[in-house]
């Protein structure tokens, strides 16, 4: 996802697109999901408790070592990657038990059609972001971590998002005088963004639904992932909507689609998973006993998650959200 939509980064706690999968402004990263800006206001911030998200944030498991988790994460794509040109489907017959499908959100469902990038803010500067610093604090540096200490309410996870881009700039070469001036630009710009839904998917979404599936949304995004799905009018085709800002966890590690699974009321291996990125939404899924499917659109952002050898892998790979009716 691309490091350009800042609030919600990879999927709504990223940055904008070579994958853009955020929602607002953004870093521009490589399937990080933008997430809205709204993380910067702390003002009327909501409990938790309003979103309907109480469940997974209060169970009482410690979070786990980021570094520790995050090599784990690497090492189990390194070894079952996949990658697949577009449109290819290879070796998955229809999966006639599922009960529900999980959805991934952005680069799924939806995408951005304008946003300001934190590049763009950046450059008005006269700053360059180096890479290396940008997926440190978001996208790859923070997938698969638990972080429930930030997850308590809407107000502490503003501040981390918050603490993370003054972290991240910090380690820049932007003067600390200019912290307060780019992060209001970049609230600014979150305030202007743009989603629209992928033009197949509300008539799949109700296809699905008229053939007794439950659905669900499972993205890495900010507080406001109900706003933004709301915002393409994805809303009412929906039965659950999870994300990683509620459930303390974001994909590929095992609590966020166990969070998700018990709010549909099923067990994985009646649950198909779609999403454009292999790592969260491949590799992640498999591990806990659902059947991915990878969506890879034509002319999609690169996914540097995605493995160069897809034969043998039984995984379907699909190139719009249509081709998911093929094999349910």
């Amino acid at each position: 996802m691309p490091f350009g939509a800042f609030p919600n980064f990879s999927g709504g706690d990223a940055l904008p697109p070579s994958q853009v999968k955020p929602l607002g402004i953004g870093l521009s990263l490589p399937k990080a999901a933008l997430v809205t800006l709204s993380f910067l206001t702390f003002a009327g911030a909501a409990d938790a408790s309003a979103v309907g998200n109480t469940s997974a944030v209060t169970k009482n498991a410690m979070p786990a070592a980021a570094n520790t988790h995050r090599g784990l994460i690497r090492a189990a794509l390194t070894l079952s990657a996949i990658g697949a040109r577009f449109g290819t489907i290879v070796g998955m017959a229809k999966v006639p038990s599922a009960t529900a499908v999980v959805l991934d959100y952005y680069g799924t469902l939806a995408h951005a059609t304008h946003w300001i990038s934190a590049d763009d803010v950046l450059a008005e500067h006269g700053y360059e972001l180096p890479p290396e610093t940008r997926d440190r604090w978001f996208n790859d540096g923070i997938d698969g971590i638990e972080h429930l200490e930030h997850s308590r309410s809407r107000d502490h996870y503003m501040a981390w998002q918050r603490d993370r881009l003054l972290g991240m700039l910090a380690e820049t070469d932007v003067h600390p005088g200019e912290y307060e001036m780019i992060l209001e630009k970049l609230r600014q710009g979150a305030a202007s963004r743009v989603m629209e839904a992928y033009p197949e998917v509300p008539g799949v979404l109700e296809e699905l639904r008229s053939r007794g599936l439950r659905l669900a949304i499972c993205s890495n995004w900010d507080w406001d992932l109900s706003q933004a799905v709301d915002e393409v009018g994805l809303s009412d085709l929906v039965d659950v909507q999870v994300s990683s800002a509620w459930a303390g966890a974001r994909k590929p590690h095992p609590r966020i689609f166990e969070d998700t699974l018990e709010k549909l009321g099923v067990e994985p291996p009646a649950c198909v998973f779609v999403g454009d990125t292999w790592g969260p939404d491949v590799a992640g899924p498999r591990a806990l006993g659902m059947t991915p499917v990878y969506l890879s659109r034509d002319g999609h952002w690169p996914d540097p998650t995605a493995p160069h050898d897809i034969e043998g892998e039984g995984v379907a790979v699909v190139d719009d959200l249509g081709g998911v009716l093929d094999h349910i």
